[in-house]
């Protein structure tokens, strides 16, 4: 996150605006639910923040990881 708001020369919240328009620009779900897994995974992104970024519930998030 903060070598992003470097980049984009912006606030925390203006990273999750930027990759919240990253996401609706992603055509199919799973295209979506990849880019979720590496924001938690790589990117080590809270589920508050994923969630502020996709719209969806934390719940429905954590769904992604039990049916692996």
């Amino acid at each position: 996150m903060e070598k992003l708001e470097k980049e984009l020369n912006t606030s925390p919240t203006g990273v999750l605006e930027y990759l919240s328009e990253q996401y609706k620009q992603l055509a199919t779900q799973e295209e979506r639910e990849n880019q979720i897994v590496k924001w938690r995974e790589k990117a080590g992104m809270s589920f508050a923040q994923l969630e502020i970024i996709t719209g969806q519930t934390a719940y429905k998030l954590k769904k992604l990881w039990r049916d692996e």
